[in-house]
C-alpha cells in the first residue's frame, strides 16, 4: 500500500479480501489501523537503520535534492542519500516535505537544515 500510495482502508475491499484469502481460509486480512500501524512502525525502524548507518559512516555521502511544484501548486522537496558501504553503492530517500513557500534558496536550506536534525546529522554539513 504505502509504494503504491493505496490507502489503508483498501484492505476493507470485499473484491481484495476475496482474492487474498481464495484458497486460503483460515488467513485473515489486517484491519486497516493495523496497517497503519505496521507501516509507520516499519517507518520508524528503518529512519533508525539508516539514520545510524550515516551517523556510523567514516566515509562521504553524497545528499541529492530534487525541487518541484505539484499539479495543485504546492512546493515540494525530497532528498536522498548516496555513499559506498562495504563495497556496495546505497541510496536512501531521507524525505519529501511540502514547503511552506516556494522553492528560495533559504527555503530550501532550512528545509534540508530540518531534515538533517531530523537523521541527526546537522553537524555534517558546513557551508
Amino acid at each position: 500500500m504505502a509504494e503504491s500510495n493505496r490507502p489503508a482502508s483498501i484492505v476493507s475491499d470485499p473484491e481484495l479480501i476475496d482474492l487474498l484469502t481464495t484458497g486460503h481460509n483460515h488467513l485473515k486480512v489486517p484491519s486497516p489501523n493495523t496497517v497503519r500501524r505496521d507501516i509507520k512502525a516499519a517507518y520508524v525502524k528503518c529512519h533508525e537503520r539508516i539514520s545510524k548507518l550515516l551517523r556510523e559512516h567514516p566515509g562521504l555521502v553524497h545528499f541529492v535534492t530534487d525541487a518541484w511544484t505539484s499539479t495543485n501548486h504546492h512546493a515540494c522537496v525530497s532528498w536522498t542519500v548516496h555513499f559506498e558501504h562495504k563495497g556496495a553503492m546505497l541510496a536512501f530517500l531521507l524525505d519529501i516535505v511540502e514547503l511552506p513557500e516556494s522553492h528560495t534558496g533559504v527555503t530550501l536550506a532550512k528545509a534540508f537544515q530540518k531534515m538533517l536534525e531530523i537523521f541527526g546529522l546537522q553537524d555534517w554539513v558546513h557551508s
